[in-house]
């Protein structure tokens, strides 16, 4: 399996509200970051939307429309939708991970795959 199917079903069987988000999960897949970056910042090279059963392809256009209508104050039903951002570390794979489920509800993991499954490495930040 690769990396971004591995990255995918963690993120899906470790969704901590997925039920309560009856839109599902924007997922983003960043450019590579630097060995210190502790958030993702880099362009979006790929998007899904993420829901009980899978991932879904989307656009990375779809994705920016998702991105700034959660952060405009003035938008109707923030956070019916969850948000996720991976991106690669120049570590092999070793991956930034985070995902968001509210203002006050999120976390961020440096992450690596070892033999198949996703590993938490380091904690980088919660809310």
């Amino acid at each position: 399996m690769s990396h971004e199917a591995l990255l995918l079903t963690y993120l899906r069987e470790q969704w901590p509200l997925l039920d309560q988000l009856r839109l599902g999960v924007w997922v983003a897949l960043h450019e590579p970051l630097t060995e210190d970056d502790d958030q993702a910042i880099t362009p979006v090279r790929k998007a899904w939307l993420l829901d009980h059963r899978q991932a879904h392809p989307c656009s990375a256009v779809s994705y920016k429309i998702f991105s700034e209508a959660q952060t405009n104050p003035g938008a109707g039903g923030r956070f019916e939708r969850g948000s996720a951002r991976l991106a690669p570390y120049p570590t092999e794979g070793h991956y930034y991970l985070d995902y968001q489920a509210g203002p006050l509800f999120g976390e961020a993991w440096r992450v690596r795959i070892d033999e198949g499954h996703v590993v938490r490495v380091r904690g980088l930040w919660k809310s």
